[in-house]
């Protein structure tokens, strides 16, 4: 099986791989913002109107712009408000369990023990649901197949 998937990869042009993700990338994240490097290390922010085959044409501050893809190798997508609502449930949750589990850990838990052991479980899952949920999709367009 393993030997299939390389043989397959290995007969595919870079060209041909960096299509298929050109054209994934257009459309599932066609108006919507996008980020990327161009030469010089100089970041662009956009909304994604079109996607050519040399080209990305992107909407920033109402005014579409035409950007040269052949030397971007990622495109990234920054994380939205509906995120970081993700990560204060999370977080919300975290805290209303370690409440609870203090109050089965002690029979009667004094007011100190409960705020610690909900603030800490409130924390642990804050950060544990930021790294897992509030970073930017990473999308390689490079067309190198990684094996």
């Amino acid at each position: 099986m393993f030997l299939a998937y390389g043989a397959a990869q290995s007969n595919t042009s870079i060209d041909a791989i960096r299509k298929i993700r050109l054209d994934n990338l257009e459309r599932n994240y066609l108006n919507k913002t996008i980020r990327f490097y161009i030469p010089g290390s100089i970041s662009v922010e956009g909304e994604l109107l079109k996607v050519t085959d040399k080209s990305f044409i992107v909407s920033e501050n109402n005014s579409p712009s035409t950007y040269s893809h052949e030397d971007v190798k990622y495109v990234f997508i920054d994380p939205s408000f509906n995120d970081l609502l993700m990560v204060f449930a999370i977080s919300a949750i975290g805290g209303a369990s370690s409440y609870m589990g203090a109050l089965i850990l002690k029979d009667k838990p004094d007011a100190a023990f409960k705020g610690v052991a909900t603030s800490a479980g409130a924390g642990i899952a804050g950060l544990f649901a930021k790294a897992g949920f509030y970073k930017p999709i990473k999308i390689d367009i490079s067309g190198e197949a990684k094996i």
